[in-house]
């Protein structure tokens, strides 16, 4: 069965403080496990609403900064690509199923934007998963390459995730 990642537009308002979140503004989008742990909650915050919020519920999947878009540019990523790599990074060490292929395919789509670099696949060997070997593009070859995870998906799975997770966070190819 395929992860369903259909997570709602980003929210005019701050999560913690209810404040206003205006074309320009900065803010920290926040996506959250809901209680059945079958769909993916967006909460959006200020900085200072993100920092004021305490300690994060455990049901937090993974966040990321980013400048809320004018409205006649909501084509525009609402990720740049710093941001990207940080959600990327963020998901390392994660365990739970739909975070692993969530990564998975964020790494496909950042291989196709050309910000990693594919440095093979290990194989599947006992109780150690297969993996896509990658590497930041420009990073020095002694840095060893980063393991990301292979979910075991079918190819028509990671297909509906991609498409999904560029929906998501409005990515081009």
């Amino acid at each position: 069965m395929t992860p369903s990642y259909d997570i709602g537009r980003m929210s005019d308002r701050c999560a913690a403080t209810g404040a206003a979140l205006k074309a320009g503004d900065r803010y920290v989008a926040a996506l959250y496990e809901s209680p059945e742990g079958e769909a993916l909650i967006r909460r959006d915050y200020t900085p200072e609403g993100w920092e004021s919020a305490g300690e994060r519920p455990g049901a937090l999947f993974a966040h990321w900064r980013g400048v809320v878009p004018a409205a006649e540019k909501s084509d525009k990523p609402v990720i740049d690509a710093g941001s990207l790599m940080g959600l990327f990074e963020q998901l390392g060490e994660a365990v739970e199923p739909r975070q692993l292929a969530f990564r998975y395919v964020l790494a496909l789509i950042m291989l196709r934007k050309r910000m990693l670099t594919s440095q093979g696949m290990r194989e599947a060997r006992g109780d150690v998963p297969a993996a896509l070997l990658v590497r930041v593009r420009g990073a020095a070859a002694e840095e060893g390459p980063i393991v990301v995870i292979d979910p075991a998906l079918d190819e028509a799975a990671i297909v509906d995730l991609t498409e999904q997770v560029r929906t998501l966070l409005r990515l081009d190819a």
